[in-house]
């Protein structure tokens, strides 16, 4: 299992001729489908699946080994519902994954102990984000000062709080309009903005088209939300770094 900058060869130990087989998976991407309701375990579980790399024999953990073969022959044989099945199989895989990494002692990736400390300013977002939200608010949240709330958003989300918010309230936008026949307004306000120009402005911003071209075509647009990266991904530079 190789996370995301990690660099490494595939030469076997008695550089052996060998076959070798990659699945490649977005965590991310598949962890919020599952839970797409709960952004803050999202990211713990994608930090804690960034935390190194592990080569395992399959005897070593079978259970996982199974799964990994049962969702590369969904692949192949492309049987009725195999894209869901697929899906589920990549979920427990990455929750397989990612508890091999729990209570080793081995060291995690500076953002998963960093995140514990914004935590709590990204759940209040989450809960409270069609209301007036203000940077103190969020810092009393932390227990940290304003400066330090806004540096430690830049260093582990590569996002001020305020952007982190604004991508909540967009993304809830987005399925509002998708799912429901209010006004623009009424969706403006729902999602914390006071007048459609602050919500036109900020869906443009993020999204690259206006809320009205969204509604039209949303599924010209369905991935943009997606592209936006939550969270920066950083390589190591040397062996000690993993």
């Amino acid at each position: 299992m190789i996370p995301s900058n990690c660099l490494h060869t595939t030469i076997s130990q008695d550089r052996s001729l060998n076959q070798w087989e990659y699945l490649f998976v977005d965590p991310r991407q598949v962890l919020e489908k599952a839970f797409p309701n709960d952004p803050v375990f999202v990211e713990a579980v994608v930090c804690r699946l960034a935390s190194g790399a592990k080569f395992l024999a399959e005897e070593e953990n079978t259970s996982l080994a199974q799964l990994i073969r049962l969702t590369l022959e969904e692949y192949r044989a492309e049987h009725a519902y195999h894209v869901e099945v697929v899906h589920g199989l990549l979920t427990s895989i990455l929750m397989l994954a990612a508890r091999l990494f729990e209570g080793t002692g081995e060291p995690l990736h500076p953002s998963r102990t960093g995140l514990r400390q914004i935590m709590p300013a990204m759940e209040y977002i989450n809960q409270a984000y069609m209301n007036p939200v203000s940077i103190q608010e969020m810092a009393a949240k932390c227990s940290l000062s304003e400066a330090h709330l806004r540096r430690k958003f830049k260093e582990y989300l590569n996002m001020s709080p305020n952007e982190y918010l604004t991508a909540v309230r967009i993304r809830h936008g987005s399925n509002l309009l998708n799912t429901t026949n209010y006004s623009m307004m009424e969706v403006a306000l729902r999602v914390g903005y006071q007048s459609v120009s602050s919500f036109d402005r900020n869906f443009q911003k993020l999204l690259g088209t206006t809320p009205y071209q969204y509604k039209k075509n949303s599924k010209d647009y369905k991935g943009k939300l997606l592209e936006y990266k939550i969270s920066a991904k950083k390589g190591w530079k040397t062996r000690e770094d993993v």
